[in-house]
């Protein structure tokens, strides 16, 4: 992303229309390649808070054989065999199933037994 504003930046220096934006853009681009600045981040918020799927109630239940995931137009089935591991926070529960691509659960949807039987469950069968 920091690549293409700077060299759209230069475009617009050249055409001296938009000297100020394209300083602008030079320096936003300059910042956001050298990583101080992630515009994809911002990027990808931006999108998340558009995704339709969110805007419905989502059921997900977890038993031995996987994860029960249904919504107005999803219904699916994910086995366990699909994550590769789990890690948590404070908050959180993650279950990894690919490089960057994860499952994300806040611990406060589960009740308290709950969430420790199936810490345990996740224990013994992923992280192997």
């Amino acid at each position: 992303m920091g690549l293409f504003l700077i060299v759209y930046s230069f475009y617009i220096e050249l055409f001296d229309k938009f000297m100020i934006y394209g300083s602008l853009f030079i320096f936003l681009g300059i910042v956001d390649f050298m990583g101080f600045l992630d515009i994809g981040k911002f990027l990808h918020l931006i999108r998340l808070k558009k995704s339709e799927k969110l805007k419905y109630k989502q059921k997900v239940i977890f038993s031995q054989e996987g994860i029960f995931y249904k919504t107005n137009d999803i219904n699916s089935h994910i086995k366990w065999s699909f994550y590769k591991s789990f890690c948590e926070s404070k908050n959180t529960l993650i279950l990894i199933f690919g490089k960057r691509q994860y499952s994300v659960f806040p611990k406060s949807s589960f009740k308290d037994d709950d969430y420790v039987v199936l810490k345990e469950f996740l224990l013994e069968n992923l992280n192997k």
